[in-house]
Order: structure tokens, then C-alpha cells, then sequence
């Protein structure tokens, strides 16, 4: 009887020492694979994403793909309703071309960008006529996103442009690493007048932002002088408040950084998309020097929008918004601008986007910038 009874009690014994080593092997294995799981997760969610995908709409896939295999230098031009690659390949769409990033969902990038500080433009200038153009981290088209964080939002540059190409080639190189110090989507869009016409400063931006909102959602536009140059990487390009346009170039070094006066909205200023829509933008009618800037403001305050400024009682946080101009010959003024500004309340309503007639005679889509060539003059109908 005694030995049946340890036998017994052997065997109960190993059932429960069998029935422990197998729980502890399932929470073993389970830590296993949840420890894998969050491993990859992390992994795919920290890594970052280079990928840039290219749709051109209306298009033939085959030359998407093949852009997207090309080096950097691939050029993409739209004329005469024919998309060409610098390859050689081509394909019918139209100029509503779409040049997106596309990219993986990341962590928001800070408020304020660990990048930034005291930028000496004055020792940077000499070294931006050399021929290297490189610019590694951009996408094509001037188009750029940080690759370690998502950034908030996503800003359209628009240049108007004639004549100035050692002012545009000091501009795309200064402001590229400028602009990526602040860690921000961006796009860049230089466009350019070929006609004869007197220069039209205002039409040009309109043009910009028609054309730029058919190729990418845009929170916000900024509207820029190739000839004005920030000097320190803490002036923000970021999306102004809704309601509250920003003046971005009031202190200029030849005007010894003296402020402008509170009616100056030219130079640089940065615009919501909904709120440029809602002034009409520009006026068409400025041809020459002068007064389309004046004519911007009062379409500010006629619907009720505030300009902002970066100041404050501390002296130092205003020294950040300074700006340098690059030297240019002084144009003649418009003789007709006086005129113009006052009858602006008349034509708001009509002038502006509502009634901007143009032709676009080259989209280019070029390492640095999405190059806009366009002709204003108005056509005889046939």
C-alpha cells in the first residue's frame, strides 16, 4: 500500500511540474512575439522614408516610372499640351501636372526647428556663384520634406522673375538650405515673364498660385522677391494665423534696417491659401515699378484681415527679421499708378484671380525649382 502510494503522488507531482513548464513556455513564447511585434512597429513608424512618387495626371505610366528611376537632373517639361522628360520620353496631359511627396505617417516635427541659429549671410554670399548645384536632399522640382519628422505644413514659394538669373541663382541656393533648416515642406515655383511688357510684379504672383495649386494642396503661399535675401534662419517660413497675413521684409539693409511703415506689405509676405483667395490676390493692372504692394494692403483691410510683424519689446527678437537686398538697377515707375490706387475699391471684385487671363507657354520641372514660363499679353481672338 505505501509504495502505491508514492507511486501516486510521483506521478501527480510530474502532471503538475508538466502543467507549470508548459504555462511558463506559452507566457515565454507570447513575450516572444510581442516583443517582435513592437520591435517592427517602432522600427516602421521611426524609419525614415525616402520614397518620392511622381503622378503626372493624365499621363502614361511608363514615364512616371522612369522619372522616378532617373537621377536628379531628369527634366520634366509640359508644352503645347506635351509632357517631355529630358530623357526622351513624352506623353500628352495638361499643365494641371501634379508633383506630389508622398510620404510615411512620421512624428510631428517641433514647433521649433533644433536646427536653427545665427546664419552670417555676409560670409555665405561669395560661395553661392560657383558652379555647384548640387543639392542633395531636395526632390524634383525645388520640392523638399524632412525625412526624420512630419512636418505640420506645407508651403508654396512663389518668385517672379525676369532678367535677374545671378539673382536667382544666389536666391535657390541661399534659400534651400535656409528653408530646410526650418524643417519644412516646401515647394519652389519661379515665374516668369517672357513677353516685352513692362514687368508685371502682381500678375505674376496670381499666376504662381493658380499654377501651384493644381499641383499640391498648399496650407500657405509666400510671396517672394528674387532679390531679397532673410538674414537670420529664425525668420519663419511657416503658415501665418488665419486671418492675419504676415510682412515678412520691413527691415532692409538699404534702408539701414529702419522700419517700413505699417502700410508697406511688399517684399515678402506670407499668405493662408483660403485668405489670398479671399482679397481676389493681386491686382493685374500694375505694369512697371510701384504701388501693387499698396493696392494688396488695402484689399487687406477692406476684408478685415490684420498684418502681422515679428516684433516685440525685446529688441532682439525684431533683429531676426532683417533682410539684405542684392543690388539691381532701379526701374522707372508706373506713370499710371497713382490713378490705379485710387480707384482700387472700385475694381477689387473683378481684379485679381477672378479675371487673370494668361498662357502658359513652359512648365519645367527642374532640380531646383518648378520653372513657369508664362505670356501675359492679351490675345486677339481669331
Amino acid at each position: 500500500m505505501a509504495t502505491r502510494r508514492w507511486l501516486f503522488q510521483k506521478q501527480k507531482l510530474s502532471v503538475i511540474y508538466t502543467l507549470v513548464l508548459l504555462s511558463l513556455l506559452s507566457s515565454f513564447a507570447s513575450l516572444v512575439v510581442f516583443w517582435y511585434t513592437f520591435e517592427n512597429y517602432m522600427i516602421s513608424d521611426l524609419k525614415p522614408d525616402h520614397s518620392l512618387s511622381i503622378q503626372l495626371s493624365n499621363s502614361n505610366p511608363s514615364v512616371s516610372e522612369r522619372s522616378s528611376k532617373t537621377s536628379s537632373h531628369l527634366r520634366l517639361i509640359w508644352t503645347n499640351g506635351v509632357i517631355h522628360d529630358s530623357h526622351g520620353g513624352s506623353t500628352h496631359g495638361n499643365s494641371e501636372s501634379v508633383l506630389k511627396i508622398q510620404t510615411k505617417s512620421r512624428n510631428h516635427c517641433p514647433f521649433r526647428s533644433p536646427l536653427l541659429g545665427w546664419l552670417n549671410i555676409s560670409s555665405i554670399l561669395p560661395g553661392l556663384l560657383e558652379n555647384n548645384t548640387e543639392q542633395s536632399n531636395l526632390k524634383i522640382g525645388g520640392t523638399y520634406e524632412p525625412t526624420n519628422c512630419q512636418p505640420r505644413e506645407k508651403v508654396a514659394l512663389i518668385v517672379p522673375y525676369r532678367r535677374r538669373k545671378e539673382h536667382l541663382k544666389i536666391f535657390l541656393r541661399y534659400m534651400h538650405p535656409f528653408l530646410q533648416r526650418q524643417q519644412l515642406a516646401y515647394a519652389v515655383f519661379v515665374v516668369e515673364q517672357f513677353d516685352s511688357l513692362p514687368f508685371n510684379r502682381g500678375m505674376l504672383m496670381n499666376i504662381g498660385y493658380k499654377e501651384a495649386i493644381k499641383m499640391d494642396s498648399f496650407k500657405c503661399f509666400i510671396f517672394h522677391d528674387v532679390d531679397l535675401l532673410p538674414e537670420d534662419d529664425r525668420n519663419l517660413y511657416k503658415c501665418p494665423e488665419d486671418g492675419k497675413p504676415r510682412q515678412m521684409a520691413f527691415l532692409m539693409d538699404i534702408y539701414d534696417y529702419k522700419p517700413a511703415p505699417n502700410s508697406y506689405f511688399g517684399g515678402v509676405n506670407a499668405f493662408l491659401t483660403t485668405n489670398f483667395q479671399l482679397i481676389n490676390g493681386f491686382s493685374n493692372l500694375f505694369w512697371g515699378w510701384g504701388s501693387e504692394d499698396d493696392d494688396l494692403y488695402r484689399r487687406l483691410l477692406r476684408h478685415n484681415l490684420t498684418v502681422v510683424r515679428l516684433s516685440s519689446p525685446d529688441s532682439s527678437l525684431v533683429q531676426i527679421a532683417r533682410y539684405t537686398m542684392l543690388d539691381h538697377d532701379w526701374v522707372n515707375p508706373n506713370p499710371d499708378r497713382d490713378l490705379l490706387f485710387k480707384e482700387w475699391s472700385y475694381r477689387q471684385k473683378y481684379d485679381g484671380l477672378s479675371n487673370l487671363k494668361y498662357e502658359v507657354l513652359k512648365i519645367e520641372v527642374t532640380p531646383l525649382y518648378t520653372h513657369i514660363l508664362v505670356d501675359l499679353r492679351p490675345k486677339m481672338p481669331k
